[in-house]
């Protein structure tokens, strides 16, 4: 029987990089790093990159996007705030 493992987002960053790079087929690099090939397809399918080279995986576009509309919330209420203020 077989355990899920975590893999942390800087292993999953590193695996992407080298696939990327690497001469390698990405099953061969799978199976070097001890992933399951389904599962660094997944890592590769969801990954996407920069403008700068930087790899961004699903997990850090979910991060952002939360954090994102947190932002855009606070820029409406200091656009509201300020229209109040304004108007005296």
């Amino acid at each position: 029987m077989r355990t899920n493992r975590i893999y942390d987002e800087e292993f999953k960053r590193e695996a992407i990089k080298l696939a990327k790079t690497s001469t390698k087929s990405k099953a061969e690099i799978a199976k070097d790093l001890g992933v399951l090939p389904s599962t660094f397809y997944a890592w590769l399918k969801k990954s996407e990159v920069d403008d700068n080279g930087n790899i961004i995986t699903d997990n850090e576009i979910t991060r952002l996007r939360k954090e994102l509309k947190g932002v855009k919330m606070e820029r409406d209420i200091l656009k509201k705030a300020m229209a109040i203020f304004s108007k005296n």
